[in-house]
């Protein structure tokens, strides 16, 4: 795979852009628009603040400044110094801050959670012109192993990892974007989810062709009822396309040159052909992570008949499927995903366990299960460690939610195993009920579908199925969801006495034969009572299970606050 060439930073295409189109637009907010010749001045003025702080390039520097075009100003201008940057989201400040360990935070406003190094005020001064405070400096030569960018990954299970987008790094994926012919000039790109991975490369890739950026200023909904949304290019998760298409009016005719981008989890059919009806002329499935970057992409979901199918494999990024003894497998041969290419990072921050883990002979293992086609084809299943053994019945989270969601009133849903007393796997699902939802056809829904027949299907309805910004299920945090409800429902409702189900003229099912329980023998009346004496004890032994499962998980969660407060080791 051939490198990128060297490139100075986002900055010099910018200030290149500035020269030969001045008038072009680089940033759009609202009514508001930003031309390139003020974006690159705007850059320099922040630059030259930044520059006079002396910071040393092995720092960590924290960005919490609320509007987007300042964060961005400052993000850039770090990039352009050569030291690192992180974002920091007030709402979950605190965490974030123990997570990443900055040296120093900018900020426009008081950061309200504590912190131990300094915090400078980003002021609305800052894009004054003050040469002889803040003179014009010469952009300094960085490394190709320079930190430029640090974030965190979005695994779907444990602690998110801290990994690092080194200046070869950042080279290598603007390269990628800027070979792809919609990145041009004439693009406008907006993202719905943040500053985060993925999309954070689509932001400053259409930068760097000359193509501009709208901010989320107001509901999308809104600017395109309004006729005000400018963004040619939309990119959003599974959860927020699906919200946004169900609000829009069925009659509504979709903008042909809109140009969805979908990352995170697979798009059903029913919300991508939605989608279409009413949104956009073009839907695509984007398939990458933080460590790897874009992986595929899939022009037309609806040309394949099969779930999970995230599209062909772009150029520069070669991907295998290998089995259990780390081997590659064939066409079609369902195993585990692995990816290799010049833009994937190579560890993590400061834990060698997971990068020893994730990172293995060149080859980057995102933890995910599919099979390549001869042509190219990736189809992602699930994920490895996500597999669940339901009574030996190997199943995906992914291949049950796809079954149940053909039953209508259902506007979320996720699977999970939850072990019961004896250790087994028990099959839930989480259900956010629409209008229309029916819990009888949902379970005959399931009854009829292509599982083994008799696997039972527990059901716990909740607000909200617990998901990371790109949209990815948090299975534990719906596993502890379930264990909580597991035992308040067990303790809710006590088995009724032998004596209650006799007087209640209770039926015994035996062999498919109905027996009335008045009519049992003193014997048989005598062994049911055995029976069901070992169903009170059961009975008891689970609620007493949910207990212990939730004294588990916090103290499970007591220890990771400590790894993140660095408080795990004795001093």
């Amino acid at each position: 795979m051939a490198q990128a060439p060297d490139r100075q930073t986002l900055y010099a295409d910018i200030s290149r852009h500035a020269q030969e189109r001045p008038a072009a637009m680089a940033v759009i907010e609202g009514p508001r628009s930003i031309t390139y010749a003020q974006f690159a001045k705007d850059i320099d003025q922040v630059s030259r603040r930044l520059n006079g702080l002396n910071l040393s390039r092995d720092k960590v520097v924290a960005i919490s400044v609320v509007p987007v075009y300042m964060h961005w100003l400052v993000l850039i201008g770090l990039w352009r110094i050569g030291v690192a940057s992180v974002s920091i989201d007030g709402k979950i400040a605190a965490l974030q801050l123990k997570f990443f360990k900055p040296d120093l935070v900018l900020a426009d406003q008081e950061l309200g959670v504590p912190f131990g190094g300094p915090c400078i005020r980003v002021e609305a001064d800052w894009l004054v012109e003050n040469d002889t405070l803040f003179p014009p400096f010469a952009d300094p030569q960085l490394g190709p192993e320079q930190t430029i960018r640090l974030t965190a990954s979005s695994g779907t299970l444990g602690l998110p990892k801290r990994t690092a987008y080194t200046k070869r790094v950042m080279d290598e994926r603007l390269d990628r974007v800027r070979r792809n012919p919609r990145f041009n000039t004439s693009i406008c790109f907006m993202s719905l989810v943040g500053v985060m991975a993925v999309e954070f490369f689509f932001s400053v890739g259409a930068w760097s062709v000359g193509g501009s950026v709208e901010f989320f200023s107001q509901p999308v909904q809104d600017a395109l009822d309004k006729g005000e949304l400018k963004a040619t290019f939309l990119f959003m998760n599974t959860n927020q396309l699906r919200d946004l298409v169900s609000a829009l009016p069925p009659e509504r005719s979709p903008d042909r040159s809109l140009t969805v981008l979908v990352g995170g989890s697979v798009v059903p059919k029913e919300v991508y052909g939605k989608a279409l009806q009413r949104l956009a002329g073009s839907v695509m499935i984007v398939y990458g992570s933080t460590e790897a970057g874009v992986v595929a992409i899939n022009p037309n979901p609806l040309n394949y008949s099969e779930r999970g199918v995230v599209g062909f494999v772009v150029p520069d990024m070669e991907a295998q499927v290998i089995n259990d003894a780390g081997h590659p497998v064939g066409a079609g041969v369902v195993g585990e995903i692995r990816l290799r290419s010049t833009s994937c990072v190579s560890a993590y921050e400061d834990d060698p366990v997971a990068t020893d883990a994730a990172f293995k002979g060149g080859w980057f293992y995102p933890g995910d299960l599919g099979k390549l086609s001869e042509n190219g084809l990736l189809t992602v299943m699930g994920r490895v460690d996500e597999v669940m053994n339901v009574g030996g019945w190997k199943v995906t989270p992914a291949v049950i939610e796809e079954v149940l969601l053909g039953c209508g009133g259902i506007r979320d849903i996720a699977a999970c195993a939850v072990r019961d007393i004896n250790g087994l796997d028990q099959l839930w699902v989480g259900v956010v009920k629409d209008e229309g939802f029916s819990q009888d056809a949902l379970l005959a829904l399931w009854q009829r579908s292509e599982g083994p027949t008799g696997r039972a299907l527990s059901i716990i309805y909740v607000d909200a199925i617990p998901r990371n910004a790109m949209g990815k299920i948090l299975r534990a945090e719906l596993s502890e969801l379930v264990t909580k409800h597991r035992g308040q429902a067990l303790a809710a409702s006590p088995l009724p006495s032998l004596a209650e189900l006799r007087d209640a003229g209770a039926t015994l099912r035996l062999n498919g034969t109905d027996i009335p329980v008045d009519k049992l023998s003193a014997s048989a009346f005598a062994c049911v009572a055995s029976l069901q004496l070992v169903d009170a004890e059961m009975h008891r032994m689970t609620q007493q299970m949910a207990d212990y499962e939730k004294a588990k998980a916090a103290h499970s969660m007591s220890l990771n606050n400590m790894l993140l407060e660095g408080s795990i080791l004795r001093t």
